[in-house]
């Protein structure tokens, strides 16, 4: 599979807890704007953007941790595209694959998440609704509707 290319000029988002939780993992909102180059284009995702790093089972957290600073940027990517719905959701994994390759994750443990999200990620895509996928796009300035977004061109 070719993947696209996905570049985080910071690896590590810069974001501070919040009282909130989803499925029992504590959330965390980004304090500034998070760049990311995917095929050489810009995405900047916005301060404000609420998120809950990699949503990892806690019986696996000591092999996989959710906030581990290798996969931390990419967790944030891939909550972004999810919530936004603004690629198809396996590109949105693709992105999350591609993102732990850029900043070294080792390949067994990538592609166990990469699997993890291809099976898993469905659930969460389904619990959207057009409320909390405007949400994420209007906090990102884009006001489109029409869902899925990448259809609306």
């Amino acid at each position: 599979m070719k993947l696209p290319t996905v570049q985080l000029p910071d690896l590590i988002p810069n974001t501070k807890g919040i009282m909130k939780y989803e499925d029992g993992r504590p959330k965390v909102v980004l304090e500034t704007d998070f760049y990311v180059l995917i095929n050489r284009k810009v995405y900047k995702i916005p301060n404000g953007f609420e998120y809950d790093h990699a949503s990892v089972p806690r019986g696996l957290w000591n092999t996989f941790p959710p906030y581990d600073p290798l996969y931390a940027g990419a967790a944030c990517l891939h909550d972004w595209c999810y919530a936004g719905e603004f690629f198809p959701r396996k590109f949105a994994d693709q992105l999350f694959l591609s993102a732990m390759c850029f900043t070294g994750v080792p390949k067994w443990k990538r592609n166990l998440m990469y699997t993890a999200v291809r099976i898993g990620g469905a659930f969460t895509y389904k619990k959207h609704t057009i409320k909390t996928v405007m949400e994420v796009r209007e906090l990102s300035g884009i006001t489109e509707k029409k869902r899925p977004l990448w259809k609306a061109a």
